[in-house]
């Protein structure tokens, strides 16, 4: 990945897409991603991007209601994250295969593919951490679901804020090995070890401070430009700030939305704390 650390550098806009959209664990995995994009290409035409990312987001819902609602037993968790693992593969093959059928004629992706992505992660992650906070509520972990909850509230804002950035005409790298990557694991983490207290509250407060953190270094961009950690540069093409600004509104609902259930998980687990607690003193 190219190193844009000069102030008011100007990148293309295809500079742009890269930048914005690859990590580097998506580097390392972008080859056979791009072989099973050309496989699907070749063997089902009729197959577009946007259906494996419905696809991806289907596949995560029954990793969630998995996690719920099968016995509470070790392979029952095993196959709630195989679920969860490979729905979120297809969070990488959508773009390999959107990339496949954009070669012949060299067209830049839609502005309603890059929307229907982007509502897809953040549906994913919001049922994923609901799923983990109501799982932590029925196993009488208060902190857990509270910290999930408040994952849940976040899990928007570090996507906000890098539309926010770019509608500014900054572009904004990502961090580590990905953001999204690395939430993705946690989540399977925490499926996986959800009987375990410690890894919970852990699993819990390590999104959340991502969320928290990632937010507020791409938010500086716009404060600091190319002081920032996570400034890469500049584009000032109309059509980049233009087609940020209408993800950013695509989204926001659902971020409200996202906020709307992770407060409510979040009161669930204070009024039953509380109703807890008061059973004790009674006793």
């Amino acid at each position: 990945m190219a190193n844009y650390d000069t102030a008011n550098v100007e990148i293309t806009s295809s500079q742009a897409e890269a930048t914005t959209r690859n990590s580097p664990l998506r580097d390392v995995f972008g080859e056979y991603f791009d072989a099973a994009a050309e496989f699907i290409n070749e063997n089902f035409p009729n197959v577009q991007p946007n259906h494996i990312t419905k696809a991806g987001l289907y596949l995560t819902y029954l990793g969630a209601v998995s996690l719920n609602l099968l016995p509470d037993k070790p392979i029952c968790r095993h196959l709630a994250v195989t679920f969860h693992t490979i729905g979120g593969s297809f969070d990488g093959l959508d773009g390999s295969l959107d990339k496949v059928k954009r070669r012949p004629t060299g067209a830049p992706p839609t502005i309603e593919g890059k929307i229907t992505d982007a509502k897809a992660d953040r549906k994913g992650e919001t049922i994923d951490y609901a799923s983990l906070a109501i799982k932590a509520l029925r196993r009488g972990n208060r902190v857990g679901a509270g910290l999930y909850a408040a994952a849940t509230i976040t899990n928007g804002w570090g996507a906000m804020a890098k539309k926010k950035a770019e509608s500014h005409g900054y572009i904004v790298k990502e961090g580590g090995a990905g953001t999204r990557v690395r939430r993705a694991v946690w989540a399977g983490i925490g499926m996986d070890f959800n009987n375990n207290e410690l890894i919970t509250d852990a699993v819990g407060a390590c999104v959340t401070f991502e969320n928290i953190n990632t937010t507020f270094k791409r938010l500086a961009v716009i404060r600091y430009g190319d002081k920032a950690q996570h400034y890469m540069g500049m584009n000032n093409d109309p059509a980049f700030k233009q087609e940020a600004k209408e993800i950013q509104e695509a989204v926001k609902p659902l971020a409200l939305r996202s906020a709307a259930v992770g407060l409510g998980l979040g009161l669930g687990a204070l009024v039953i704390g509380s109703r807890k607690s008061r059973k004790s003193q009674q006793r």
